[in-house]
């Protein structure tokens, strides 16, 4: 099984994560300040939110980039078979620097051609 596949085909499911504490609008208007369990929480969640993000957007650049009929349905089938709530090829524990230096081997996608992507 290719590293793609292994990718396509992960079955590690979500776990949302839920702020303790729901707060009205009024509340939010008078209490905006948050405990630092709710602020890690929301860290956490903004972090899964964007890889989840950017596996959409990685699936479906694979899905656009395939040659032929056959391939997009290969694709599209180990994706049904899976989840893109995944984050297991994501280095966690890792330093990231998003600055114009670092990014220029960066993968590219074309939000105009993802948006028109025809599936079968």
């Amino acid at each position: 099984m290719t590293a793609k596949e292994k990718f396509l085909s992960s079955k590690k499911r979500y776990q949302p994560i839920l702020l303790p504490k729901e707060f009205s609008d009024e509340e939010m208007a008078r209490d905006w300040t948050l405990s630092e369990d709710d602020k890690t929480e929301g860290c956490k969640r903004l972090i899964e939110n964007s890889v989840i993000c950017w596996n959409y957007l990685y699936l479906s650049q694979l899905i656009f980039n395939a040659e032929t009929k056959e391939e997009k349905k290969h694709i599209i089938d180990i994706i049904k078979n899976g989840s893109v709530v995944t984050w297991q090829h994501i280095n966690m524990q890792g330093e990231y620097n998003f600055s114009d230096e670092y990014l220029t081997d960066a993968l590219e996608f074309s939000i105009d051609d993802l948006v028109g992507l025809q599936i079968l």
